[in-house]
């Protein structure tokens, strides 16, 4: 029998019982599916189990995942089958908690937000709800969410960003690629600033004083040493001469991944090293530009940009990685602003929103042929050819690259231009107090009304609970086989 309260509740928010129940079903199957390609958890346990100190295993780890990962096992009893199902529990409820995030969001887009996420986690597969990688993306896409969202005015929400994106950095370093368009798009940057540094601060003193300086630094220093990892996007051109010469490249496992060795490997780091510095020069230049402006929508895929190119630059490249960028891509579509939806109908507002639009339908196609490329066709392009199975793997290898690259330079580019024709506040913000109007309100080019006046903004259901069943477009919205992870 339903409670007369919850069954009121579903028939007045029938679109997040639709989202819910398609979360469910989804990670049910994924989990139906993931056998043979669920083995990380079980080589963190057994790291730990095998090592003499329990800091120094792991080592391509920060010392935070070392010490997440040790508190499961503590809780597991060391029991492999009990750490396990922790470590799944763990990244089942990252993944709920940000489906939740996105759904409590007053975005009549918030469903098509939060189906991207659903959609593009199962086109990855199986695997991805045993690797790591999942804590830190959800914990970054949360940083983002605060300050960038709609409420994201106030001094506490910044500091919260600021010390949520240490706490995802202390577990896995790609994350602090962030920091400068965060920092530029913040609305209030000083409190964004102490939260973040302020964690890191405490969080380096913990790691260190455990595990030592050298520990400390050993995840930064293995990613340096590695070398051209047999998926990333500066590996394509050595796997099509290794198809026609299979002597000319070999592949070895290094670094718990499959690394290139071999004709054309020492070029393409070259030019994998040029282009992740060309990368940086991009991210700064558009943190420079977004500090001018400040526009969240436009904010949040720059944050999806940036994710976008440390992945295409890098010559590390492992199927999990596009999860970082996944939730990025979910978010931009509920941060963007009711007025990037004019009043001229449907076809104009999805012209409106076509960066948006394209950032997370490319993710999601590319997290389909990443689901294929790993593991459905990983063996088919580590043979030796020429032959019809390494042709199979290799041509799935080469789009996902080449859609990769290509959906990273196209996004970068429109980011760009959009963040140019933004116009410019009339006055700063926000750095020791709030802007002129009211508390927190980020001042625009153009005022709405009248000098000074500020739009109204209408309240909207949430799924029809203000009247009605089901969602409806808001009318009067305000303007505004082995572990393949990176260690």
């Amino acid at each position: 029998m339903i409670p007369p309260a919850l069954r009121t509740w579903c028939r007045n928010h029938q679109l997040t019982v639709v989202s819910l129940t398609a979360w469910l079903t989804t990670r049910l199957y994924l989990l139906s599916a993931a056998a043979g390609v669920d083995n990380d958890p079980t080589y963190y346990f057994t790291s730990l189990r095998d090592a003499a100190d329990g800091w120094q295993t792991l080592r391509e780890y920060p010392v935070a995942a070392v010490g997440l990962m040790r508190g499961l096992n503590f809780l597991a009893g060391a029991d492999l089958a009990t750490f396990r199902i922790l470590f799944l529990l763990v990244n089942l409820a990252c993944d709920l908690a940000f489906v939740w995030l996105l759904l409590r969001q007053p975005n009549p887009w918030r469903h098509l937000a939060v189906w991207v996420w659903i959609v593009g986690v199962a086109c990855l597969g199986g695997f991805i709800m045993y690797r790591f990688d999942l804590i830190p993306a959800t914990l970054t896409a949360g940083a983002v969410l605060l300050l960038v969202g709609r409420d994201a005015a106030g001094a506490r929400r910044s500091a919260a960003a600021g010390a949520l994106l240490a706490l995802a950095i202390s577990l896995k370093l790609w994350p602090a690629a962030l920091v400068p368009v965060l920092w530029a798009a913040a609305r209030r940057r000083l409190p964004f600033l102490a939260g973040l540094t302020a964690s890191l601060a405490i969080l380096t003193a913990w790691a260190v004083a455990v595990a030592g300086g050298e520990r400390f630094l050993s995840a930064l220093t293995n990613q340096g040493e590695r070398g051209l990892q047999i998926e990333s996007v500066w590996a394509t051109p050595v796997q099509l001469l290794r198809y026609f010469d299979p002597g000319a490249a070999w592949a070895e496992w290094e670094f718990g991944a499959i690394h290139l060795h071999g004709t054309l490997v020492g070029p393409m780091l070259a030019l994998s090293t040029a282009a992740t510095a060309l990368g940086g020069a991009y991210i700064l230049a558009l943190a420079w530009q977004l500090a001018r402006r400040r526009p969240p929508a436009t904010a949040a895929l720059a944050s999806l940009v940036t994710v976008l190119i440390v992945v295409a630059s890098s010559a590390v490249f492992s199927a999990q990685f596009v999860i970082w960028a996944l939730p990025l891509a979910s978010l931009a579509l509920v941060v963007a602003g009711p007025d990037d939806c004019p009043a001229g109908g449907v076809r104009q507002c999805l012209a409106a929103r076509r960066n948006y639009l394209l950032g997370a339908g490319g993710l999601v196609v590319l997290a389909w042929f990443t689901g294929w490329l790993y593991p459905v066709v990983y063996d088919d392009f580590l043979a030796f050819g020429p032959t019809p199975i390494q042709a199979r793997g290799l041509l799935v290898l080469l789009v996902r690259n080449v859609l990769f690259a290509g959906l990273t330079g196209y996004l970068a580019m429109l980011t760009w231009r959009q963040l140019a024709a933004e116009p410019q506040p009339s006055a700063n913000i926000g750095d020791t107090g709030p802007g002129p109007g009211a508390a927190g309100v980020e001042p625009t080019a153009v005022a709405p009304a009248a000098a000074g006046a500020e739009a109204v903004a209408v309240p909207e259901a949430d799924d029809g609970a203000a009247g009605g069943a089901g969602d409806g477009v808001s009318r009067g919205a305000p303007a505004a086989g082995r572990p393949t992870t990176l260690r």
